[in-house]
């Protein structure tokens, strides 16, 4: 009977030992680092909504979203932004592969496929483009079309407003008319030869 309580408390030390042994082991946490550019949230087939006060500011319709919460910033897929203008209500739509819109500097990007209208009376298409909402100004640093009521323009480097008035185009080549007024500077020669009198 010694023999066998003796046996049975040996058995049971062994056992307690390995359990012991074995929570250590399991209790500690393997060293894993977490990917902080994991995104938050993704969706498909979405639309989204931004509204100032009870203004709508802009639609979004995108075929996936993904959302990062900390950096507020949201990619989209296959985009359609659509924004009102409050004083005329010319609506103004955005068409793009890829937007990433960056809500701490207000800035949208829009790559691959970008156009943009300003109702029916300008339209702008390049391959990627920089949305300044802060500022209402749209830089588009490679090749640009350019359309208005009479005129088709083709260069590089656009800088524009959401009304996609003319600002800034480089090595431009185009079609239509143009407005003398535009070009009021040059129009006398006069008045760039003053230093010859």
């Amino acid at each position: 009977m010694k023999k066998l309580l003796n046996i049975l408390l040996y058995s049971l030390l062994l056992i307690l030992c390995f359990s012991v042994m074995g929570c250590e082991t399991t209790s500690k946490s393997p060293d894993i680092e977490l990917d902080r550019e994991a995104p938050d949230e993704n969706s498909k087939n979405v639309e989204v909504k931004k509204y100032n006060g009870d203004k709508l500011e802009y639609l979004l319709k995108a075929r996936a979203i993904t959302r990062f919460y900390d950096s507020q910033r949201t990619i989209a897929d296959s985009v359609y932004i659509v924004t009102v203008e409050e004083d005329t209500g010319i609506i103004s739509t955005v068409v793009c592969d890829t937007t990433i819109i960056d809500d701490k500097s207000n800035i949208i990007r829009g790559i691959g496929n970008v156009v943009f209208k300003y109702g029916d009376l300008r339209r702008v298409e390049t391959d990627l483009a920089y949305w300044d909402r802060t500022n209402d100004r749209i830089t588009c640093p490679g090749q640009v079309d350019y359309w208005d009521d009479n005129t088709y323009l083709n260069g590089y480097n656009l800088m524009t407003n959401s009304k996609l008035e003319m600002t800034r185009m480089e090595k431009v080549s185009g079609q239509g008319v143009a407005d003398e007024k535009a070009f009021g500077d040059f129009s006398n020669p006069n008045k760039h030869n003053n230093s010859s009198e």
